[in-house]
C-alpha cells in the first residue's frame, strides 16, 4: 500500500495553494491504449484547498509515495454527501493531454510533393501553441508507416487519434513530474543539491544522491534524495549527466510530451497467472502478475473479408474518391482490384467465405487535384482498408483481469503472457488459456484504506472489442469539428457552338478541364452540319461602267499670231534660196564657208481651225451604293456536306480532337445530332485525370465542301475546391 497525495496546479504547471493534498480517496484512474485516461478523486468539502480546484482552470498531480503517477485536467466537480453525513467533493477528469483536445491543427496538410510522410504526430503536436512535441528517449519520433492526408478544424487530439488509427501505430501519455524549471545549487562527485520546484517552500534545497540514480540512455531518470520529505524522486532530463553543473538550469520531463509507440509491440516479460499457491514469494517476483478473477469476450461479429473502398465524396456511387489511381497491386493473400474499387483477403475468404462491406473515410481526399496527390490518396485508402481487414479478418478474444500484483514497468501497448487453466469436479478442461496478448488498459482503484487493485484489459489483438464502440467513440473523439474536410462533389458543365467552316479554315471548339476537376467522368459531343448560312440574301444598286462617253459637236479653236524659224544647213555650195510670193525665188544666198542660219518668216495675224464633232470617252475614279436585302441565305448544292450517316459526314469533314482522330467512334445521328465521346482523349484510363488543361475539337471541310457546326460539349467531372492565389 502506498501514500497518495495530490498538488493542484494552473494549466501551465504551476502550483496553487499551500503544501500537498493529503486527504484525497476513492481515487482512480486509468492508462488506455491510444485513448485519453479519465480519473475521479473525493476531497472533503471542508478542506478550503477544494475551493482552488476550479473547472477548466487546474491540473492536479497525484502521487504515490513522492512519485507522481497521474496528471490530469479538473473537468467536473461534483459535491456529494454520504451517509455519514460527511459532504465530499467528486473531482472528475481526462489526462493531462485532453489540453491537446482544446486546440484545433487548423488547416493541416501532411504531405510532401504529394506524397506521404513519416512525421505526422510530430507535425500534428507542433500546432499546439503550448509546444508540445513526442518523447525521443521513451518512444519513437517518426512513423512505421508514411500518412497522406490533410486535417481542416479537427482538434489535436483528433488529428493524432485519426494518424493513430489510419496507420495501425499507438500513442501514450505519461506525465514528467513537473514540467517547471530546476535550478541546479551545487554539483559534487556524488551528490547533486537543486532547488526542488515540487516542495512548493521559497528557495528551499534539496540534496540528491548520484550514487543511487538510475541512468538511461544517458540521461538520469531517477535521483533519490534517501531522505523521506515528499516527494522523495525527481526526474531531470539532463543529457549527457557529465554536462551539469551549478550554473546549469534543466527542465523537468515535460508534461507536454506523446509517446509514440508505432505498430511494434515490445515484450513486457510479465506472465499473468491466477493468484495461488506461494503468494509471498510471487509478491517478490517482478516478472509475475497476479490475477483473481478473469472475463472473456471471443469477438467476431464485425469479421470482414474485404472491403470496397471509397474516401472523400459525397455521393458513393459517382464522386466519391475511389482507388481507380492506386499503384498498388494484388499480391500474396491481397486481392486489389481498382476497377471494382475492392481489397480483399483470399485466404481469409476461404476460411469465411465471402464477408465484404462498403466504408467511406471521407476524410481521406486529394490534397491537390495533381496526378502525384490523387494517387498518394488512393494508396492512402488501400493502405487504411488492409490495417482495417487485418484487425477484423478473424476473431479476437479479448480478457478482463482483476489484478492485485503488477510490476511497475508494465504499460498499454506491450504484450504479456496470459495462463489459466481450470478442470471440473471430473477432471474435465473448462478452459486452458495459453496466450501473448497485448496490453491494452490499465484502470487502478485505491480504496480508502489505501489498499490498490488493478482491472487490465488483454487481447489477442491491438483493437478494442466492438462492444465498446461507444465508450471509444467518446474517448477518440472529444472535440468538435469547425469545417469539415473537403467533399469532391459532381458538376456538369455545358458548353455551346455555332461554328463555319470550309476546306481552307477549320472550325474551331476549344474548352478546359481546369485545377478544379479532381475527376473526368465523361466529355461528350453532340453536333449537327448544317448548311453554311448568311444573314444576306441579296444585294441591290444601280450598275456602273469605268468610264463615262458622250457625242461631241462641231467647233473651232483661235490660233493666235506667232512666226517660225528655218534652219538652213551649210553645204559648201551656194544656192539662191528664195520666200517669194506664190513661191517665186526671193533674194538669199547662202553657201560657202558661213555657218547654219535660222531664217526667220513673215510674222502672221493668226487665225482659226474649225472640225467636225465626235464620241469619244474619259477614264475615271468613282463610288457607289448598294442595299443589302437581309434574311436567311443558305448554302445548297455540292457544297453542302452530306450529313445522312456517319459514312457520309466523314467522306465530306475530317474531325479531331487536339490535332489526332478521335480514339471513340461516332455514333449515328438521332434526329439529326451526332455524337462522340472524347472522355478517352482527354482523361486518364485509370486516374481519369484530365490529360491536360486546354483541349480543342476541330471540323474541315473535304475539298469543295463547307457548312456550319452546331455543337453542345458537356462535360462531368467530379470538382474540389482548390486554393487560389
Amino acid at each position: 500500500m502506498g501514500k497518495l497525495t495530490a498538488t493542484i496546479e494552473t494549466l501551465g504547471g504551476v502550483v496553487v495553494g499551500d503544501g500537498l493534498l493529503s486527504n484525497i480517496f476513492d481515487v482512480s484512474y486509468d492508462d488506455p491504449l491510444s485513448m485519453l485516461a479519465e480519473f475521479s478523486f473525493l476531497i472533503p468539502c471542508r478542506d478550503l484547498r477544494s475551493k482552488l480546484l476550479i473547472v477548466q482552470q487546474r491540473a492536479v498531480r497525484i502521487y504515490e509515495d513522492g512519485e507522481a503517477i497521474f496528471l490530469g485536467l479538473v473537468e467536473g466537480k461534483r459535491r456529494t454527501i454520504g451517509a455519514d453525513g460527511v459532504a465530499s467533493f467528486e473531482i472528475t477528469g481526462r489526462s493531462y493531454a485532453g489540453r491537446l483536445d482544446q486546440e484545433p491543427t487548423r488547416f493541416l496538410d501532411i504531405e510532401s510533393a504529394g506524397a506521404g510522410v513519416d512525421d505526422a504526430p510530430s507535425r500534428i503536436l507542433a500546432r499546439h501553441t503550448d509546444g508540445w512535441s513526442l518523447d525521443p528517449v521513451n518512444g519513437e519520433t517518426t512513423t512505421a508507416n508514411d500518412l497522406y492526408g490533410r486535417f481542416v478544424g479537427e482538434s489535436i487530439l483528433e488529428a493524432l487519434t485519426a494518424a493513430s488509427s489510419k496507420l495501425a501505430e499507438h500513442w501514450i501519455y505519461r506525465p514528467g513530474l513537473s514540467g517547471l524549471t530546476v535550478d541546479i545549487v551545487s554539483v559534487t562527485a556524488s551528490t547533486i543539491r537543486v532547488a526542488d520546484p515540487t516542495l512548493y517552500y521559497v528557495n528551499q534545497v534539496v540534496e540528491y544522491d548520484l550514487v543511487t540514480s538510475v541512468v538511461e540512455r544517458n540521461r538520469i531518470t531517477a535521483i533519490t534524495d534517501g531522505a523521506g520529505t515528499p516527494p522523495n524522486s525527481l526526474i531531470l532530463a539532463i543529457t549527457p549527466a557529465a554536462a551539469i553543473d551549478d550554473t546549469s538550469t534543466v527542465r523537468t520531463l515535460g508534461d507536454r510530451q506523446i509517446i509514440w509507440i508505432g505498430p511494434a509491440t515490445t515484450a513486457s516479460g510479465v506472465r499473468a497467472i491466477r493468484g495461488g499457491g506461494d503468494a509471498v514469494a510471487l509478491e517478490d517476483n517482478d516478472d509475475i502478475c497476479l490475477f483473481t478473477a478473469l472475463d472473456e469476450l471471443e469477438d467476431g461479429a464485425d469479421l470482414i473479408t474485404g472491403i470496397y473502398l471509397y474516401g472523400a465524396g459525397d455521393d458513393l456511387e459517382h464522386t466519391a474518391l475511389t482507388i481507380a489511381a492506386t499503384t498498388y497491386t494484388s499480391s500474396g493473400n491481397w486481392v486489389i482490384s481498382p476497377t471494382d474499387n475492392l481489397i480483399y483477403r483470399s485466404d481469409a475468404e476461404a476460411i469465411y467465405g465471402q464477408r465484404r462491406v462498403v466504408l467511406q473515410f471521407e476524410d481521406i481526399a486529394p490534397i491537390s487535384n495533381t496526378d502525384a496527390d490523387m494517387q498518394a490518396a488512393a494508396n492512402m485508402l488501400v493502405d487504411v482498408g488492409k490495417r482495417y481487414i487485418e484487425r477484423y479478418v478473424e476473431p479476437h478474444k479479448f480478457y478482463g483481469l482483476t489484478v492485485t500484483k503488477l510490476p511497475k514497468r508494465v504499460r498499454p501497448g506491450q504484450t504479456m503472457w496470459l495462463l489459466d487453466y481450470a478442470e471440473d469436479a471430473e477432471g474435465n478442461v473448462i478452459h486452458d488459456i495459453d496466450a501473448d496478448c497485448i496490453l491494452l488498459n490499465i484502470a487502478t482503484r485505491w480504496g480508502n484504506d489505501g489498499s490498490r487493485s488493478h482491472s487490465l484489459t488483454v487481447a489477442t489483438t491491438d483493437r478494442w472489442p466492438s462492444s465498446w464502440e461507444e465508450e471509444i467513440a467518446g474517448r477518440m473523439r472529444q472535440g468538435k469539428i469547425y469545417q469539415t474536410h473537403s467533399q469532391g462533389g459532381p458538376s456538369v458543365d455545358t458548353l455551346s457552338y455555332a461554328e463555319p467552316f470550309d476546306d481552307a479554315k477549320a472550325a474551331s471548339l476549344p474548352f478546359w478541364l481546369g485545377p478544379e476537376i479532381l475527376q473526368v467522368q465523361q466529355v461528350l459531343l453532340r453536333f449537327r452540319v448544317d448548311p453554311l448560312r448568311s444573314t444576306v440574301k441579296s444585294v441591290t444598286g444601280g450598275a456602273s461602267s469605268l468610264s463615262t462617253s458622250d457625242a461631241e459637236s462641231g467647233h473651232t479653236h483661235t490660233i493666235p499670231g506667232h512666226q517660225h524659224t528655218i534652219l538652213i544647213a551649210n553645204s559648201g555650195v551656194t544656192y539662191p534660196i528664195g520666200f517669194g510670193a506664190a513661191g517665186t525665188a526671193g533674194g538669199l544666198n547662202h553657201g560657202g564657208a558661213g555657218a547654219d542660219i535660222n531664217y526667220p518668216t513673215d510674222s502672221g495675224s493668226g487665225g482659226t481651225t474649225s472640225a467636225a464633232g465626235a464620241s469619244h470617252s474619259h477614264g475615271m475614279a468613282h463610288t457607289h451604293s448598294s442595299t443589302g436585302v437581309y434574311g436567311i441565305f443558305e448554302d445548297s448544292g455540292a457544297t453542302v456536306v452530306d450529313d445522312t450517316s456517319v459514312a457520309t459526314l466523314l467522306a465530306d469533314t475530317t474531325i479531331k480532337i487536339n490535332g489526332i482522330t478521335p480514339t471513340a467512334t461516332i455514333a449515328a445521328p438521332s434526329g439529326g445530332w451526332f455524337t462522340l465521346d472524347l472522355t478517352a482523349d482527354v482523361a486518364d484510363g485509370d486516374t481519369f485525370r484530365p490529360t491536360a488543361l486546354t483541349h480543342e475539337i476541330t471540323i474541315q471541310g473535304a475539298t469543295g465542301k463547307r457548312g456550319r457546326i452546331t455543337a453542345q460539349l458537356q462535360i462531368r467531372a467530379i470538382v474540389q475546391a482548390v486554393a487560389y492565389s
